[in-house]
């Protein structure tokens, strides 16, 4: 008889490689996405801001404009104005200030609140237990799940309400994610094309990087649950 031992340890060793690298690409894209964000803030956003005080000196000194002149500054003014939020709010997405400075539970109220008023659909934002800072990888982590989520309501849930809740307990911290929207079949999604995949595979990579897991309920005309549990574990291990 022949015994064959698998090379457990080996196997080990490349599955922590792995995780390694895929952790490492992950905090290189927030770090490009953090560049990006500042670079936004620091260019053609305070160009703009430049633009408009400009704007403003020039209908202050011409007492008397030429026809039309005050008319078409206020438009160019107005027009500046709209590109500065745009640019703003590209940049929160990239890399959202308030995580760092407050944390994940009003980063994540705040993501929910513009989508709500983007598309008009009643929010809820819940938490339950107290409310605490987590290590920096935990808490980006389920931000971006939060974000992408919501994200996907607005693009294709064709939602009435969304609900997100945020549990800190003594054994982790839960989030949810709730939508009366059209819903799907979670096990149909990873055969869809890369477009139509809702970012699910990211949102679970993510998930996986800091020790948790993200569970999906959904069915058609059912809505949709995003459902991720972190161990308290993950917090010292972050």
């Amino acid at each position: 008889m022949q015994v064959v031992f698998e090379d457990v340890t080996a196997e080990t060793r490349r599955h922590d490689r792995m995780e390694a690298y895929a952790s490492r690409v992950v905090m290189g894209q927030e770090e490009e996405r953090r560049h990006l964000a500042q670079e936004l803030h620091d260019g053609p956003v305070q160009t703009l801001i430049h633009l408009c005080r400009q704007i403003d000196a020039l209908q202050e000194r011409d007492s008397q404009p030429k026809e039309g002149g005050v008319g078409a500054l206020t438009d160019l003014r107005a027009i500046a104005e709209d590109t500065v939020a745009e640019l703003r709010s590209i940049a929160r997405g990239l890399r959202p200030s308030i995580l760092d400075d407050l944390g994940l539970v009003a980063s994540i109220n705040q993501v929910l609140t513009e989508a709500g008023d983007r598309q008009q659909f009643e929010t809820t934002f819940g938490v339950t237990g107290t409310a605490r800072r987590l290590p920096s990888p935990v808490e980006l982590a389920v931000f971006r799940i939060a974000q992408e989520a919501i994200s996907n309501v607005e693009r294709h849930a064709a939602a009435r309400t969304v609900a997100v809740g945020l549990s800190f307990e003594p054994g982790g911290m839960r989030l949810l994610v709730r939508d009366d929207g059209i819903g799907f079949q979670p096990e149909d999604r990873p055969h869809r094309r890369s477009t139509d995949s809702l970012g699910l595979p990211g949102m679970t990579e993510r998930a996986h990087l800091i020790g948790s897991r993200l569970v999906i309920h959904s069915a058609p005309e059912a809505g949709t649950t995003i459902d991720v549990f972190v161990p308290a574990a993950a917090f010292g291990a972050a």
